[in-house]
């Protein structure tokens, strides 16, 4: 590589790592950015939950032991547009208990271990972490990639028609935290054209 593509790939490299160059005043915590992406993007696959209730997480809203997260915070903004956590969530049916899979319990003791904050993805001054900040994190991550365009949503959409397939809807409803069935299969479950069975009749054109 030449010398320009060089230096921009080990600042990318920094970037990624959180130890690019900052000013001598600049006290913020140092974390690795792709990480953190990586363990917020696994706790949405493996829970299905809300950006909001994401960041809103704490320890207290977890069991490691027995496996188990309850949701019962979120955020959300105030009527001038500052964002809070807020101490329920976005509808009834989201204050929910749910499984943790042993791959999230794995990256959440190691969070735990390191962790400076009560917030479980906690900003690098200890804070909740923006939900603006986030998703410019998320958008500068998949830029010029294959999967640019690619949201939180899209992670809860996969969720959604996993488990429909596999559990039924109403366990998608309720992993997901919707009031109805009906949110679920228009919003988030992808819709599957299933084909007449036709298998034994399309059998007989290998005899």
């Amino acid at each position: 590589m030449s010398g320009p593509v060089v230096a921009d790939h080990v600042a990318e490299e920094e970037w990624d790592a959180g130890t690019e160059p900052r000013p001598a005043d600049d006290r913020r915590r140092r974390r690795p950015r792709a990480s953190e992406l990586l363990d917020t993007t696994d706790m949405i696959i493996g829970t299905g939950v809300r950006t909001g209730e994401l960041l809103a997480l704490q320890w207290d809203q977890l069991d490691l032991d027995a496996k188990l997260a309850t949701i019962r915070r979120t955020i959300a903004q105030d009527r001038d547009g500052k964002f809070f956590v807020q101490g329920f969530t976005k509808t009834d049916a989201g204050y929910r208990e749910l499984e943790l899979p042993d791959h999230l319990v794995d990256m959440l003791m190691r969070r735990r271990v390191a962790s400076y904050s009560e917030f479980v993805f906690a900003s690098s001054v200890g804070t909740f972490r923006h939900p603006n900040n986030y998703r410019t994190s998320w958008r500068d991550a998949l830029r010029d990639t294959d999967w640019k365009g690619t949201t939180p949503k899209s992670f809860r959409k996969t969720v959604a028609t996993v488990l429909r397939d596999e559990l039924g809807v109403e366990a998608a409803k309720d992993q997901l935290g919707h009031e109805s069935e009906r949110t679920t299969l228009k919003h988030y479950a992808d819709e599957v054209h299933r084909s007449p069975a036709a298998g034994l009749v399309l059998s007989k054109l290998f005899v």
